[in-house]
């Protein structure tokens, strides 16, 4: 997770995620990660963009190289906004928008 630009100014939470295997990279998938966290944390520390992207960058060490994370393109993955917990209810029930 790191943070990014917001349109309107300030910044955001972005987190990158890595899809398991046989799970789709989609919207209903990033609605999933918003009504978890929406259950688990407070408003203020939810992730607010998520990024599906096929691997993470780390070091040979293994660790996350989070600059290459900011260096990313900002379309450089399937990018999913989160927006309310209500949304994220519609397209898990089929009813995106």
């Amino acid at each position: 997770m790191i943070a990014v630009p917001h349109p309107v100014g300030l910044w955001e939470p972005k987190a990158f995620v890595v899809p398991a295997r046989g799970q789709a990279p989609n919207a209903r998938t990033a609605a999933e990660i918003h009504r978890f966290q929406a259950g688990a944390l407070p408003r203020e520390k939810w992730v607010k963009v998520v990024e599906f992207i096929d691997r993470l960058p780390v070091t040979a060490s293994g660790k996350i190289r989070r600059a290459a994370l900011r260096e990313r393109p900002q379309t450089g993955g399937m990018v999913h906004r989160l927006v309310t917990a209500d949304e994220a209810e519609g397209v898990l029930h089929g009813n995106p928008g």
